[in-house]
């Protein structure tokens, strides 16, 4: 993407930009700053976008999180949602996690909101979503993860803390929202009752 960005100025969001890739630095709590600054860089968002998620949602305020999701959903018409991000406060393993976040200066905001997949699929159809999908990392692995590669990744190297492993994967979940005529009917995940449960 190319844009009329003014480098060296201040206000400038630009912050790498080559012939076909250009990143930008932006709050994405000011969602009018993120639009003029993608505007400014070209973007076409009617055309079919994946917007991806790693640890995002979770820093911001539920309000935040909330308005950037709905905001995505008006805004980009023919896209795919993919977000990974930490769930499951209540128990001790989530406590935890919770503490150490807060530890760091970096608290997950929202937990308490979105305990779940399924709380978080719903947070997504919600804000306009058209359809949405969420496993747990346990899920993913064993679902999603061809026999062979699981194999082959296990193989790498003796690994004997399964279960701390598997409690950790069940704090963490991936999701994929999608809208838009082409990608709504794509099918994300399959229904939750196909997976083998992995037992904590």
């Amino acid at each position: 993407l190319t844009g009329p960005f003014q480098r060296g100025e201040p206000a400038s969001a630009l912050c790498f930009e080559s012939a076909d890739y250009c990143i930008l630095g932006l709050d994405l709590r000011q969602l009018q700053r993120v639009e003029e600054a993608l505007g400014a860089a070209g973007l076409d968002a009617a055309s079919p976008t994946l917007l991806l998620a790693e640890a995002v949602l979770t820093y911001l305020e539920p309000e935040s999180a909330a308005a950037l999701i709905a905001w995505a959903a008006q805004r980009f018409p023919n896209a795919l949602f993919v977000v990974y991000e930490q769930m499951r406060p209540q128990d001790a393993f989530g406590q935890f996690m919770l503490q150490h976040f807060r530890q760091l200066n970096s608290p997950l905001h929202g937990l308490e909101r979105f305990p779940d997949v399924e709380a978080q699929r719903r947070r997504f159809l919600q804000a306009g979503w058209t359809a949405c999908g969420a496993v747990d990392m346990n899920e993913f692995y064993h679902c999603f993860l061809p026999a062979e590669e699981r194999r082959r990744v296990e193989n790498i190297e003796p690994f004997d803390e399964f279960e701390e492993w598997h409690l950790k994967c069940a704090h963490y979940f991936i999701l994929a929202a999608s809208r838009g005529d082409t990608l709504s009917h794509t099918l994300v995940f399959p229904s939750s009752e196909a997976f083998p449960r992995v037992n904590l």
